[in-house]
């Protein structure tokens, strides 16, 4: 049995008008396919440098990498933002308020054996209290995603106010070696709504001293 076969292209722009021309032949259906993919998710706060630094690894699947994705990360914590492996990526403003939309693109052979992982630091001019990003993989699919905070700024301790995640290990595909890394508190998060912020320093109550001293001299 012989199959006849043809093949054509146009861009999507123009795909109704060849076909209303004549050029095709034929019927043809034309519909958006909504990727849906899973991922596991690692989002890392820390203090480099003086600033505060968030690190999102996102480590897809073999077999179900998109070609591209939609990360959406506030508005506070997008300066100087990196991208890695390096990919052609961009940034748009959210449909949510205060927040961006980063759509990078996404080659299945880069992700393999390594996360795609977006950096950022939070904006010098933000004077509100440090708290973890919520940093959302947009789309259709499975998402966990798990929360690493320092246990210590430079040699004091620091507590951490958490709601709605629980204690956690890192799954094999995000424990990532890093030989300049701190110790860290690592959470699983149980909802949409959770989150992580610093809690402040308790205040010292102390008494009032007061030292004189009376000199004579004959």
């Amino acid at each position: 049995v012989v199959v006849p076969e043809g093949t054509a292209s146009a861009n999507p722009g123009g795909i109704g008008r060849a076909v209303a021309r004549g050029q095709w032949g034929g019927t043809f259906r034309v519909r958006s396919r909504v990727p849906r993919f899973d991922c596991d998710q690692l989002i890392s706060l820390a203090r480099k440098d003086g600033d505060w630094q968030v690190r999102c690894q996102i480590k897809f699947f073999e077999d179900r990498v998109p070609d591209y994705v939609d990360i959406e990360i506030p508005n506070r914590w997008c300066e100087t933002l990196e991208v890695t492996p390096a990919t052609a990526w961009s940034q748009q403003p959210s449909t949510s308020e205060g927040k961006q939309v980063i759509r990078v693109r996404c080659d299945g052979k880069q992700f393999l054996d390594q996360p795609l992982t977006l950096t950022g630091r939070l904006s010098q001019t933000d004077n509100g209290r440090v708290s973890v990003p919520t940093i959302r993989v947009l789309g259709l699919g499975r998402r966990v995603v798990f929360v690493a905070v320092p246990q210590r700024l430079v040699n004091e301790k620091v507590q951490w106010r958490t709601n709605a995640v629980e204690p956690s290990e890192l799954p094999k595909s995000l424990q990532v070696v890093d030989p300049n890394a701190v110790q860290t508190l690592v959470f699983r998060t149980l909802r949409k709504a959770w989150s992580i912020d610093l809690a402040p320093l308790p205040e010292l109550s102390l008494q009032p001293l007061a030292i004189t001293q009376d000199n004579q001299v004959f």
